[in-house]
């Protein structure tokens, strides 16, 4: 009787294992052994541009080699729908503008499954240049009464 039952949890433990294997070469059909739900098999680079603290609007961000899309009112991006990986993630600077300190034009941001990896840029606004220039001079008449 004993052996019975050591047989009997034996085979329930084999079928609690298989009942988790049920892909090819007895691997589980889910990505990571996942189990339930459906689960999230891409993620999402997005970030935000801004100029002194305020949103930057209008700013263009690209995937190296592969989409581009501009900044929104709050100068939010985003890119969805990416598979796992690196991808290099680069802003255009608008004319005049250059970027923060400490900050890169491109930038490589690894993306892993159902996860978002956030970009963002610290723009600096353009200053005001030197030069010289002359001033005019001229004469008018006016009549008063």
């Amino acid at each position: 009787m004993r052996r019975n039952t050591r047989d009997v949890a034996a085979l329930l433990a084999v079928l609690a294992l298989a009942a988790g294997c049920a892909g090819p070469n007895g691997f589980p059909t889910d990505p990571f052994g996942v189990t339930g739900t459906a689960s999230t098999t891409t993620g999402t680079i997005s970030g935000q541009v801004t100029a002194s603290g305020a949103a930057f609007t209008g700013a263009s961000v690209a995937i190296v080699n592969g989409p581009s899309t501009s900044t929104d009112a709050g100068g939010r991006y985003s890119f969805t729908g990416l598979t796992s990986g690196s991808y290099r993630v680069s802003i255009l600077l608008p004319v005049g503008y250059t970027l923060a300190v400490g900050d890169s034009a491109t930038v490589t941001a690894t993306v892993a499954r159902g996860q978002s990896t956030v970009v963002n840029w610290r723009l600096q606004p353009p200053t005001g240049g030197t030069g010289t220039g002359t001033t005019g001079t001229g004469t008018g008449t006016g009549t008063g009464g």
